[in-house]
């Protein structure tokens, strides 16, 4: 047997675990962040951008975090108060379009632009390149031609620009993040001698992407579901009621 190797592994793999099981603890659930790459997801709209962004964020608080920064945070409560303020304003903002979204149905009649077959004769708004296939592979790549073109018309809103603005907001302007990744993730970690403090760090950006991955990509599974209006009306329900209930949680921290 290599004792080297062994010794080495097993320093190793106990403070993977550790960093990957922490993270995974504190990323898996129902927040500000989650709930916009959800939606992202189901809509199909900017995923690969949008989950990339998410994993650098995470990525480079982490970082932060096992360097240090927590108690630096900590030291400076009228920062902290700062964000909090900021990032409840803005979490009730986005609240507030997500309720709006779910009475007026705009989130489903997004997904119902895209026709669901094509038309016997068709004009010239398919194209050439979208009618040169025939059959069922004919009718896929039609569907996904539409999309594509569909995607070039698509609202400010949902332009690339301001979803990963959407991101950035959400994320940085959250004082959750910081006390969860940068405090609590950043504290435990800084407990342990390097390299186990790097090796948790690397479990714990780990757990991150996988998340991500899988929230982002997975969700668009139940874009199925989701071809029904009410459906679409339920998830910005939801995800209005989530903000608000972060925003009022920030607030009430201060007293």
């Amino acid at each position: 047997m290599n004792l080297p190797l062994f010794e080495a592994t097993r320093h190793i793999l106990p403070s993977l675990a550790s960093g990957f099981g922490l993270t995974a603890g504190l990323i898996v659930a129902i927040g500000a962040q989650n709930a916009f790459v959800l939606k992202q997801g189901v809509q199909g709209r900017h995923i690969g951008p949008v989950v990339l962004l998410c994993c650098v964020y995470d990525i480079a608080l982490i970082v932060c975090g096992l360097a240090g920064m927590g108690t630096v945070i900590l030291a400076h409560p009228a920062l902290v108060d700062t964000v909090r303020y900021l990032g409840a304003a803005m979490l009730a903002v986005y609240g507030l379009r997500s309720w709006l979204a779910a009475w007026r149905g705009t989130s489903a009649l997004s997904m119902q632009a895209v026709p669901e077959s094509l038309p016997q004769a068709a004009p010239p708004y398919w194209s050439a390149p979208v009618c040169a296939a025939t059959g069922a592979a004919g009718a896929v790549s039609a569907r996904q031609a539409v999309i594509r073109r569909a995607g070039r018309h698509e609202s400010p809103s949902g332009s690339l620009r301001a979803v990963l603005l959407s991101v950035t907001l959400l994320t940085l302007l959250n004082p959750h993040v910081y006390l969860d990744t940068v405090v609590l993730l950043g504290g435990v970690g800084g407990t342990l001698p390097w390299p186990e403090r790097g090796w948790f760090g690397a479990g714990a950006m780990v757990a991150s992407c996988v998340w991500f991955v899988l929230l982002g990509y997975g969700a668009r599974r139940l874009s199925g579901w989701f071809a029904r209006p009410v459906a679409w009306r339920a998830l910005d329900a939801m995800i209005g009621c989530v903000m608000f209930i972060i925003a009022a949680s920030l607030l009430m921290a201060h007293f």
